[in-house]
């Protein structure tokens, strides 16, 4: 079971959690979307889009600690 899930690891703030986290937390998972460029890491990366539930509900199982970082702006059709 992993423990810890770093959302938007390809951005830069990301990207920068999940370089400081390397190491330092056992079965560190990455979400990424699409094929951008992964931190050079020894994490588990798993594809999704916080568009598509069932990519965030496989990406979150089994996770006991979340670094969540959203769009300042989401999409307005989903504040409805």
């Amino acid at each position: 079971m992993s423990a810890c899930l770093v959302t938007g690891a390809t951005g830069g703030i990301g990207r920068g959690v999940a370089l400081r986290l390397a190491g330092r937390v056992p079965g560190l998972r990455l979400l990424v979307r699409g094929p951008a460029p992964r931190p050079p890491v020894d994490a588990e990366a798993v594809e999704g889009d916080f568009d598509d539930l069932g990519s965030m509900a496989r990406a979150f199982a089994g996770m006991r600690t979340v670094f969540l970082y959203t769009p300042a702006r989401p999409d307005p059709r989903l504040l409805q």
